[in-house]
């Protein structure tokens, strides 16, 4: 049940965030994947968030996130950012 309740929040969560795919935004020029070990639950959230606002401070766009279990452990998180494109200026 735990885990049902968990890819469910995750999928709102996912929803509500404005993602560099969208049909309005350009192509992506550069994707890079981080991976974040798993220490504690509290860790991993503290780590995401960290990670969330230094990958925004230098031009990341969040793209997608996909956890990794080994028998049914939480072993980390990948992360996948991109940057886009610089628009011209008229």
């Amino acid at each position: 049940m735990r885990f049902i309740t968990l890819i469910a929040a995750a999928t709102l969560i996912a929803a509500s965030v404005q993602t560099a795919w969208s049909a309005d935004a350009p192509a992506a020029k550069t994707a890079v994947t981080v991976f974040v070990s798993k220490g504690s639950a509290s860790s991993v959230t503290k780590s995401l968030n960290q990670l969330h606002a230094k990958m925004e401070t230098d031009g990341w766009v969040y793209r997608d996130m996909g956890v990794y279990t080994e028998d049914g452990d939480l072993q980390g998180i990948f992360v996948t950012y991109v940057r886009l494109p610089a628009t011209a200026s008229p």
